[in-house]
């Protein structure tokens, strides 16, 4: 049961990855403004798409599994443990579901 749960991980930060900036890569140019305006119902930039789904995976991945989050220096969490239940494995598997569903909807640049 772990291997599958940590296969979606694994597959999820595989995903977002693209979104992190490479080490050593200095300052980076300004990303240019998102391709429409989000308020009115239209499409963001995908870059900004994923860096958003980014932060919002570490955040939710770490709330998760607060173990690794104290591991991997953020200490917000230090003070839980995971749900190792069935009902708490079924949601983080579901949740990993939605990150990888929201990331695949992002649309992709020519």
């Amino acid at each position: 049961m772990k291997r599958p749960r940590l296969a979606r991980s694994l597959s999820a930060s595989l995903l977002l990855l693209p979104a992190c900036p490479a080490p050593g890569a200095g300052s980076r140019p300004a990303d240019p403004p998102p391709t429409s305006d989000v308020a009115i119902g239209r499409e963001q930039d995908p870059r900004q798409q994923l860096r958003e789904l980014s932060e919002s995976f570490l955040s939710g991945y770490f709330a998760h599994d607060p173990v690794t989050a104290t591991a991997s220096g953020e200490h917000d969490y230090d003070d839980r443990w995971p749900d190792l239940s069935a009902l708490g494995r079924a949601e983080h598997a579901a949740w990993i579901d939605q990150q990888l569903e929201a990331v695949a909807a992002v649309q992709r640049q020519a």
